[in-house]
Parts: C-alpha cells; sequence; structure tokens
C-alpha cells in the first residue's frame, strides 16, 4: 500500500514540474524576451572584502527571434559592482540562442553576516524581466584583546593583582560560544582559570576580569601572561588563538626598624655632658632587594642630624646604623626621631620613627662625700702637727 502511495506521489509531482514549463514558455514567449538563467555566483558563500562573480545566461526559448532587449545588473551595498565582460549588454536573440555575460563584484570589508541580493533585470520598452540572485556573505570573527588594568608593570611576586581584558572582534563575523582561559603556571588565576562570553559581534568590545596570584619564586623582570582564546563562527567551526599580556616583576623591598638601643661607656644610664651611642637595626622584610639605604637621626639636643649609609640590603638581611658621639648637656627625656630613606623597582620609599632616650644628670654625692674626707684628712694631719710640736713655757722651765 505504502509503495503504490509513494509511486503516486512522484508521478503527481512530476506532472506538477512539467506544468511549469509550458507556463515559463508561455510568460517569456508574451513578453518576446529571452529567459534567465545565473550558471554561477563564485565564491559561495563569499567573505566580507572579497571579490566574486556572477556569470549570467540568456536562452531565447520562445520559438522565434526575440524582442530587442537591454540587461542590467542592480546591486546594493555591501555588494558593489566592478565591472562586467559586456558592459553595455543588449541585443537580440535568435530562437533556441545564447548569450553570456560574466559580472565581477565586491563584498565591503564591513559587511555583515548575512544573504544579499541582487537583481539581474532583462527589458524592452515596457516589458521587464527579474531574476533574483542570492549572494550570502559569511563573515570571520577575529579576536584581540588588550588590558585596562594599571600596575601590571609594578607586579610584586607573591601578591595578588587584577588584570581586566577589553575582548574585541576585529574580523568580519560575529564569535559565538566565547571562552578565555588563563594559562601561566606562575601566575595562578585566582577562582576559575576560564571567563566566557556568549556572542562577541564584528566590531563590538566586552571586558572580562581575572585576579592573580603571583608565585613567590619569580625573578624581577618582563613576563608574559598567556591567554587561550577559542570561539565559533556563524558556521559553527571552531576557531582558536593564544595571546599574551605583558607584565613586569619588579623588586619589591621593604625596610623596616627592627630595634632601636642606646648605649653608654659611662654604664647603662645616659648621663648629662657624657657621650653616647645610638644604634638601629634595620631588616628587609620584602620580596627583592632594598638598596641607596639612607638613616638620618634627628635629636633636639644636637643641631646637625646625625646619618648613616647602609648601601644594600637583599631579602630577609638586616644590618646596624651606628650613630656614635651623641651627647646630651642638660638632663631631661628628649625625643628623637629616626628617617630612613631606600629604593626599589617601585621607586624611592621613606619610614620614621621616634623613640625617647633620658638622660640624667650626673651624681654629685660622690664628689661632695671625696671633698668631706679630704677635709677630715687635712685637719687630722694639722691636729696631729700641732700636738707633736713643743709648747714654749713648758721648755723654758726645764732649763
Amino acid at each position: 500500500m505504502s509503495n503504490a502511495w509513494t509511486r503516486l506521489m512522484v508521478v503527481a509531482l512530476l506532472a506538477l514540474a512539467a506544468s511549469f514549463v509550458p507556463l515559463a514558455q508561455a510568460q517569456y514567449a508574451a513578453s518576446g524576451l529571452p529567459a534567465i538563467l545565473v550558471d554561477q555566483v563564485d565564491p559561495q558563500p563569499a567573505q566580507p572584502g572579497q571579490d566574486i562573480t556572477i556569470d549570467v545566461r540568456l536562452f531565447n526559448n520562445i520559438g522565434m527571434e526575440s524582442s530587442q532587449f537591454s540587461v542590467v545588473l542592480d546591486a546594493a551595498r555591501p555588494l558593489v559592482l566592478k565591472s562586467a565582460t559586456k558592459q553595455d549588454w543588449q541585443g537580440k536573440l535568435c530562437a533556441g540562442c545564447t548569450d553570456r555575460n560574466t559580472y565581477f563584484l565586491s563584498v565591503e570589508s564591513g559587511a555583515a553576516s548575512a544573504v544579499y541580493p541582487a537583481f539581474v533585470r532583462l527589458y524592452s520598452g515596457d516589458t521587464e524581466i527579474r531574476q533574483r540572485i542570492d549572494v550570502k556573505v559569511v563573515g570571520t570573527p577575529d579576536l584581540v584583546f588588550s588590558s585596562l588594568s594599571a600596575g601590571l608593570d609594578q607586579i610584586v611576586p607573591d601578591q595578588q593583582f587584577p588584570a581586566l581584558l577589553a575582548v574585541t572582534n576585529i574580523g568580519s563575523g560575529p564569535a559565538r560560544q566565547v571562552k578565555v582561559q588563563a594559562t601561566s603556571p606562575d601566575f595562578i588565576a585566582l577562582g576559575s582559570s576560564v571567563r566566557t562570553l556568549e556572542t562577541l559581534d564584528p566590531g563590538e568590545t566586552k571586558t572580562l576580569l581575572f585576579d592573580f596570584l603571583a608565585a613567590s619564586s619569580l625573578a624581577a623582570t618582563s613576563h608574559s601572561l598567556p591567554f587561550a582564546l577559542s570561539y565559533q563562527d556563524d558556521q559553527g567551526h571552531a576557531l582558536s588563538t593564544e595571546q599574551a599580556l605583558g607584565v613586569r616583576v619588579v623588586n619589591a623591598g621593604t625596610v623596616n626598624i627592627q630595634s632601636i638601643k642606646i648605649a653608654s661607656a659611662s654604664g647603662p644610664a645616659i648621663l648629662a655632658g657624657q657621650p653616647f651611642t645610638a644604634v638601629v637595626r634595620l631588616e628587609n622584610v620584602g620580596k627583592g632587594d632594598a638598596s641607596s639605604i639612607v638613616a638620618n637621626l634627628t635629636c633636639p639636643f644636637s643641631r646637625q642630624a646625625k646619618r648613616a649609609f647602609l648601601g644594600q640590603l637583599k631579602k630577609d638581611e638586616d644590618a646596624p646604623a651606628v650613630f656614635d658621639q651623641l651627647l646630651a648637656r642638660q638632663a631631661g627625656s628628649f625625643t628623637c626621631n629616626i628617617a630612613v630613606s631606600y629604593a626599589d623597582d617601585r621607586g624611592q620609599h621613606v619610614l620614621a620613627e621616634n623613640f625617647d632616650v633620658s638622660v640624667a644628670a650626673q651624681d654629685s654625692s660622690g664628689t661632695i662625700l671625696l671633698a668631706v674626707v679630704l677635709l677630715a684628712a687635712i685637719a687630722v694631719v694639722l691636729w696631729r702637727r700641732r700636738k707633736a710640736s713643743p709648747r714654749p713655757g713648758k721648755q723654758h722651765a726645764q732649763v
């Protein structure tokens, strides 16, 4: 039953198709014009910026010579007609004869993916026949990105930093299912290493934000931060590319004041009028070297600041800044200031800290006691001398 039904449908379709031929022939015969046949549109699909050719053939199937005719091709942007093998295509065709022409067009580079119509118009007097030609244009997406983040030239090892990417489609077709993946083992993406976009049309820009952690072992130099981009064009073809951002890892020294000690040759106490020494121990707790280290000490009892040069401290190194021959002529409590300047790849840095110095008056009790003892000794000596000396009256009696 099914086979009989199928055969019946095929016969009906063939009969229907055959019925159109006399109708078409009758149409052309009534107009007195030949039929328009499009042999080829090459290439198909075309890309923006590409040249295409359209081969058109006229066939006189009306059984007699055709009327005088003219043929033109109408194309609208983004299709641009450049030339044709027959610029002025006109004439007559004998019965059963054919005539051909090739049109040369270009697709504008900014054309979007779409189907664009062109029309072949064959006319004679007030009679006109039009044949539509569909030209399919399929653009190719091309994705690039740049960074919108500042500070990518000041990255410090073992610290986080953001990277805001501006992804732009500079191609001629839309990009779909866009995936951007960070692939560096030295710059670890926090959270997911993948960011996605549903679509990106030609000329469109969208942003993607990544957060990274720089590895603690990174050397201070220039590095590449690579990304893998994958996406699809309008036809579902997979495309991929790799691009990288240029970043710079810097020496980031951080100098701290570890301790401040005061010492005097006269003992633990600082005495007025006695010189003493201040020892300020500095340490580099940063991730890189600190150089050009200079420490300046200012105290109210000194007219000029004292300066100590330490040069460079590498990571985890420490060194003392020694200030000797400090002298306070008066007793009291004084606030001194230590200011440390240093440099690293990020520039100049300064840190400062205040500390108190207590100066005691010199103890005079020992001097007084010594004076008393000395006076007592002198008195004893004088008394003994006086006692040992003979009296003048007694000496005369003995004689």
